[in-house]
């Protein structure tokens, strides 16, 4: 997940983060703008499966 500078949470896939990393440049998914520092804005996060909730 991206928060970025107004606090909004970006969900972004793997992919998109991965990508990002290889070309040293991660784009804004919304603005299309380059987000600087984008890697202190990523945290990750983990959605619960329905097993996982009804255990």
């Amino acid at each position: 997940m991206l928060v970025d500078d107004d606090h909004t949470e970006h969900e972004i896939s793997l992919e998109y983060l991965n990508s990002a990393r290889s070309a040293g440049e991660f784009i804004h998914p919304e603005t299309g703008e380059p987000v600087e520092d984008f890697e202190s804005k990523i945290f990750p996060f983990f959605v619960p499966s329905a097993n996982f909730k009804a255990a």
